[in-house]
């Protein structure tokens, strides 16, 4: 009757491992690690047990379901950090195996009742574990205050419940061992049957990250999860609007600025001096530019270059174009030529001559074809 018990329990854990290989492989790697090292020493324990006391073993299988159990709803509270749930697990396995070890070996230093140096030293890592993460949690206390969210604090209620859960089916395992007869195998039985299913559920829910089982409740914490997102959703859209807004107002005063102000027209004019301007950081000046106008803030300023220097050749068109180039803040006339093709997609000579082609059909009304294409009177 024992043997089919260890095989189904063996059973129940080796299905649970390939349950998560389908749901977390794919996803997270260190989690399909860490339930792996769980499964692998919890079958090692049992297994370790059974050979050693066969038949006579009850109280030790119980045992080791209560550690694996124990390890398990400590990686499942330990979600947010995986690397520390491997470690706590294979620190926990490893002082268990050693235990184990050290009564097969007859090594009397530990005692001579391992049915209680065993649950002894569990509770003791339970509370190390416990205490360690109680640091980390108020060494991010401003993160969490930050972040938390209703949907949080239920998982967190959930694991609390598991835990005390835990501590009663272990209460109810050590009293066990002090009872006699029929009475300590009803006992032990159902303790280790505990064990194992809570170890199933905890299992189940850190690999499908649900508060519960029942699908009703599932509905309620899915809705919860979904108003939460679509707020912070909505939040995230609010603080888009309000940065997009506080740029848009720093674009149409940059635009003023070089409509009224025409800082451009010096040729040594750059980001540095426009943040002197504008009092704003030179790096959040260019984000705005780029995003409003599209154009760097170098092609920025040569699109008011190019603006005021049409604005010379309207009036003078005869004017030499190193001149206007100069008189339009470039360095030199190749530069001017450059951005003005750029621009407008034409050279200055080009430009001007077609604007001066335009105002001479404003004048004369005509479309400038030879005289012989138009039609003689009769």
């Amino acid at each position: 009757m024992f043997t089919i018990i260890i095989m189904v329990e063996i059973a129940i854990i080796f299905l649970l491992f390939t349950y998560a290989i389908k749901k977390t492989v794919k996803e997270k790697l260190l989690k399909t690690i860490t339930l792996g090292v769980i499964c692998l020493f919890s079958i090692l324990l049992i297994l370790m047990d059974f050979f050693e006391y066969g038949e006579s073993g009850y109280y030790d299988n119980v045992l080791d379901l209560a550690i694996a159990d124990e390890v398990m709803l400590y990686v499942y509270a330990s979600e947010n950090r995986l690397r520390f749930g491997l470690g706590f697990s294979i620190a926990a396995f490893a002082v268990n195996l050693f235990v184990k070890i050290s009564y097969y070996l007859d090594w009397t230093f530990l005692g001579n009742d391992r049915f209680f140096v065993i649950p002894m030293a569990n509770l003791f890592l339970v509370l190390s574990g416990a205490i360690v993460r109680m640091l980390f949690n108020i060494s991010a206390i401003r993160q969490v205050l930050r972040e938390a969210t209703i949907v949080n604090r239920v998982h967190e209620y959930v694991r609390f419940i598991f835990t005390i859960i835990f501590f009663l089916i272990a209460i109810l395992c050590f009293c066990s061992s002090r009872m006699k007869g029929l009475p300590q195998h009803i006992l032990i039985l159902l303790s280790g049957s505990l064990f194992l299913f809570q170890f199933s559920i905890a299992f189940i829910k850190f690999v499908t990250n649900n508060s519960f089982l029942l699908k009703s409740l599932k509905e309620e914490v899915t809705k919860i999860e979904e108003v939460m997102r679509n707020e912070s959703s909505f939040r995230r859209k609010s603080e888009a609007d309000e940065e997009n807004e506080r740029m848009q107002g720093i674009y149409d005063r940059i635009v003023r600025l070089m409509l009224e102000k025409k800082p451009f027209l010096k040729e040594d004019f750059d980001m540095d001096d426009l943040s002197r301007y504008m009092f704003c950081n030179k790096l959040y000046l260019s984000k705005t530019i780029n995003m409003f106008s599209g154009k760097n803030f170098r092609q920025f300023i040569n699109y008011y270059r190019i603006c005021h220097a049409m604005e010379i050749l309207k009036r003078e068109p005869r004017k030499k174009l190193a001149e206007v180039a100069d008189m339009s803040g470039f360095h030199s006339t190749a530069t001017f030529n450059m951005a003005f093709k750029m621009n407008t997609g034409e050279t200055p000579t080009d430009w001007i001559e077609e604007y001066l082609a335009g105002k001479y059909r404003e004048l004369t009304r005509t479309s400038l074809r030879p005289s012989s294409w138009v039609e003689q009177e009769p």
